[in-house]
């Protein structure tokens, strides 16, 4: 992978969320999702999931001052392993860190944390490293399998019938753009556990 000061990424992505796979020491083989906002080329706004191991250790202190590896990858099937807790490879021999599949890493460190927010965090935002052999940060499909899991991640919050109506509408773009329809069993499954966690 190639490494840059700031890339097309940070650009494109301004202002916009995000949904990255973050690891990090503390969290071997378990990248946690963690949604950012990108508020200038060097900042974000991270948005950590209540309940999430990455949340408690957020709660504790561990990651100030220490390196998060954002990572992005093309791998439907990944992000959904990793949404649902299953273990993600890493590859701990280079730097930084990879997931398997990932095609965009930038490298990242806990500014602060919002006292009024305990989700909510400050991340300074460093050098990113980027596989030439992909030309775009975030393909369609990623995009749309993202916003799937983004709404499974709400689950428990607002009205459920809309919540029904919107998490489908997701769904039946992600077969007609992929055309993949074991996706659409990876989802349910995805569904399922995020489902049973809630009620847990």
């Amino acid at each position: 992978m190639k490494v840059v000061e700031r890339g097309r990424w940070r650009k494109e992505l301004l202002g916009s969320y995000v949904e990255s796979l973050v690891v990090s020491k503390y969290l071997e083989n378990m990248p946690a999702f963690l949604g950012v906002k990108l508020t200038t080329e060097d900042s974000g706004v991270a948005f950590v999931y209540k309940g999430t191991r990455l949340h408690y250790l957020m709660t504790r202190g561990l990651f100030r001052g220490e390196n998060l590896f954002l990572n992005f990858t093309h791998s439907s099937e990944v992000l959904i392993r990793a949404f649902i807790g299953e273990e993600v490879k890493v590859n701990w021999n280079e730097f930084p860190p990879r997931i398997e599949g990932a095609h965009l890493i930038v490298r990242a460190s806990v500014e602060k944390h919002d006292s009024g927010d305990p989700t909510k965090v400050y991340l300074k935002l460093y050098e990113e490293w980027v596989d030439e052999s992909s030309v775009f940060p975030l393909t369609r499909v990623t995009g749309l399998v993202t916003e799937a899991l983004v709404e499974l991640s709400r689950l428990g919050i607002g009205d459920p019938e809309n919540r029904e109506r919107s998490l489908n509408f997701f769904k039946e773009r992600l077969i007609r753009v992929s055309g993949r329809e074991e996706l659409l069993e990876l989802l349910k499954k995805a569904e399922e556990e995020a489902r049973s966690k809630w009620k847990g």
